[in-house]
């Protein structure tokens, strides 16, 4: 009876069941996959703002801090979903 489809005034309305209800482990993932993204963006944020500095303290030229931090922020990111 609940995939059956009633007609009332000429419109077919159909009963829908209402959706499940996720779990907490996948509550969990989701949150903690979240929390990783903000983790890396603050982590780029502050690695942005500091470059500059760093590369004028060791006389490295832009493309040279530019490399540096693409590096640094993906083998942050690869690291944090492997473990």
């Amino acid at each position: 009876m609940a995939n059956q489809a009633r007609i009332d005034h000429g419109v077919l309305e159909a009963e829908v069941p209402p959706p499940e209800k996720k779990s907490f482990k996948f509550k969990l993932t989701i949150f903690m996959i979240c929390l990783i993204c903000i983790v890396v963006a603050v982590d780029a944020v502050i690695v942005a703002a500091t470059l500059p500095a760093i590369t004028v303290a060791l006389s490295g030229s832009s493309l040279e801090a530019l490399w540096v931090g693409t590096s640094y922020l993906l083998a942050h990111t690869v690291s944090t979903f492997l473990s």
